[in-house]
């Protein structure tokens, strides 16, 4: 019987392991598992695609369309400057090319070559040379093959442009999988029929429109041009909005001829660099939406491809900026996670931060402490009555020692500072006064703005806040300041806001892209609402680096980086800043105590 009990209770604990995965899965996503492409616009507005339409829809009086699709009987006075034929080759292909020559002289003609398919491979070989050695003698038309044609023939002959029909994903299909040798050689040319094809429903033509037009600029960068073969004066109206949004892409011509250019840049794994852009998302089967998250904030759901994001739905900062793609696929509970980092340059203009009050100290001052450390002082939050819990006493100070403290240093002689006058020192810049001192304060709680600072202005001494730029003007446990208030004491000239990470990463525990983001997002939201920071300083949330990250921060940018506490044999040093944790229990004289003893010998 207890064994029995003994295998329920470890298959009970296995069950209860499994849930909790499966249920951890739901929630968080199968993470950083990538089934799609990402693509972002990168502002080249140079297109890759002229579109055309059917010469038999357009009406007498053509100002919109300049590439349109004709037959070799109809008239020339549509105003085109391109023009596909659709030409059925015969004995007199040579009397017929002179003829389109001065018929449309000045103008680009593809000549879509209709070929009989059943004809025998030598007798393809043959009327193919032949045709292109008339071709030659044209610089303005171009010869252009069915893909089942061209197929048969690459691996002999050479191909500047091959043609094909599409009225379904099936033929799309076809065309994602040209050979590689032949992808490499040719232009595409496509005939939408989609429309023509009434096997599929309303819905079902959407999604084939869409995913046609939107792969090209994604993934099948051969297709050149494209003719819509259906009568759009009898469309559907949401299948008139689709083509009219996509005729509107500045990847598209309807009258220039298309240029080898890329329009979006493909998301790598690491940080890549561009500008703010429409977001669009590779073709995968069975997609049921795709959620898109920036910088940690849902801002849309799509349910159509290319699951656009416009540029105008998010907000992106300075720097680098983080994009979530949650990608849910039908009859599956668990969706698919991808994370990609963006670095955005010169988003917006940053003004300049508020003037400091406290002095430059030239470079002659010097202090006279005989250790290489300058004290810099760690608070947290601020109580008029502190709890007796050890918590409480560690994380909070009263407003009457921290007055205490503030007074106690003054009257022995020790001067605030700020981070500037370090990074000052360091460069040799600056001096500093004899007996310098920071004072610090780490989260941004609202104690700091309505206990610590109305003491700083008694007492006219500078402090530096470092804040979880994420929760400003947040209550978490403990309530936050805001960027309105953060914006008043900087004015004060006293306080100087500084970086705690954006969301108190832990970031020894973080990728390299996720640390960057981190510090570098901090920084965009502290400059975006208080202005460029003549100063970069990071505090790491407990302390928590490592050589990589001392590595990565800095070379996000920042000057100086608080890593520790401090001991007796410590040296201050721009990428290794320690401090003096300051509890409810140290009083003015155990802290001045601390002080001596970490700065003279």
């Amino acid at each position: 019987m207890k064994k029995i009990r003994k295998r329920y209770s470890i298959l009970l604990i296995i069950l209860i392991a499994i849930g909790m995965t499966v249920f951890f899965m739901i929630f968080q996503g199968r993470k950083n598992t990538s089934i799609v492409d990402v693509y972002l616009d990168n502002g080249n507005q140079q297109h890759i695609l002229t579109y055309g339409v059917n010469a038999a829809y357009i009406d007498g009086n053509n100002e919109k369309w300049k590439i349109a699709t004709v037959t070799i009987d109809e008239s020339a006075d549509l105003n085109l400057e391109g023009i596909q034929l659709m030409y059925t080759v015969s004995d007199t292909l040579e009397q017929d090319l002179e003829e389109i020559s001065k018929k449309y002289t000045g103008k680009k003609v593809w000549i879509n070559m209709g070929l009989n398919q059943e004809m025998s491979l030598e007798d393809l070989r043959k009327v193919y040379e032949r045709i292109e050695s008339l071709i030659e003698e044209y610089e303005n038309i171009y010869s252009v093959y069915d893909l089942d044609i061209a197929l048969k023939l690459y691996k002999t002959h050479g191909f500047k442009w091959i043609s094909h029909k599409v009225e379904s994903n099936e033929d799309i299909e076809a065309i994602y999988n040209l050979p590689e040798e032949l992808k490499g050689q040719v232009k595409v040319l496509i005939n939408d029929y989609i429309l023509e094809n009434d096997k599929l429903s309303l819905s079902e033509q959407l999604d084939t429109i869409s995913r046609l037009y939107y792969s090209i600029p994604m993934n099948i960068g051969q297709v050149k041009l494209i003719f819509n073969q259906g009568d759009l004066n009898k469309a559907h109206y949401k299948i008139i909005d689709l083509y009219n949004e996509i005729v509107s892409e500045n990847w598209i011509s309807t009258h220039k001829i298309a240029e080898d250019t890329t329009p979006y840049i493909k998301l790598q794994e690491g940080i890549t660099v561009g500008n703010p852009g429409e977001f669009l998302v590779s073709y995968y089967e069975g997609i049921e939406f795709v959620e898109y998250k920036f910088n940690d904030q849902s801002v849309q759901k799509s349910y159509r491809f290319p699951f656009k994001l416009k540029e105008e739905v998010y907000d992106g900062k300075n720097g680098i900026n983080k994009i979530k793609i949650i990608v849910k696929l039908k009859g599956q509970e668990v969706p698919y996670v991808q994370e990609y980092y963006l670095d955005f340059k010169d988003m917006a203009k940053v003004g300049e931060r508020s003037k400091r009050l406290t002095p430059d100290y030239p470079f002659a001052m010097q202090m006279t402490y005989e250790k290489p450390y300058i004290p810099v002082l760690m608070y947290h939050e601020f109580k008029d009555v502190v709890g007796e819990s050890d918590s409480e006493q560690s994380i909070s100070v009263s407003t009457k020692l921290f007055e205490e403290h503030i007074k106690t240093l003054l009257d022995n002689g020790y001067t605030p500072i700020h981070f500037k006058n370090l990074e000052d020192y360091f460069r040799q810049k600056g001096g500093l006064p004899e007996k310098p001192i920071i004072l610090t304060t780490d989260d941004g709680y609202l104690s700091n703005y309505t206990i610590a600072y109305p003491i700083l202005e008694k007492y006219n001494i500078p402090a530096t806040y470092f804040i979880t730029s994420a929760y400003v003007g947040i209550d978490t446990t403990m309530p936050h300041f805001t960027w309105e208030q953060a914006k008043e004491m900087e004015e004060s000239g006293l306080v100087d806001i500084q970086s705690h990470t954006h969301g108190h990463a832990l970031l020894d525990e973080l990728s390299e892209n996720e640390v960057r983001y981190q510090v570098s997002m901090s920084f965009a939201r502290i400059e975006e609402e208080l202005g460029k920071r003549d100063v970069k300083v990071l505090a790491y949330p407990q302390f928590q680096h490592n050589k990589k990250t001392v590595k990565w921060v800095e070379e996000v940018g920042i000057n100086l980086q608080i890593t520790n506490l401090a001991k007796l044999k410590g040296v201050t040093k721009p990428l290794d800043v320690k401090r003096i944790h300051v509890a409810n229990t140290t009083s003015p004289e155990q802290l001045l105590e601390m002080i001596q003893k970490l700065t003279m010998k």
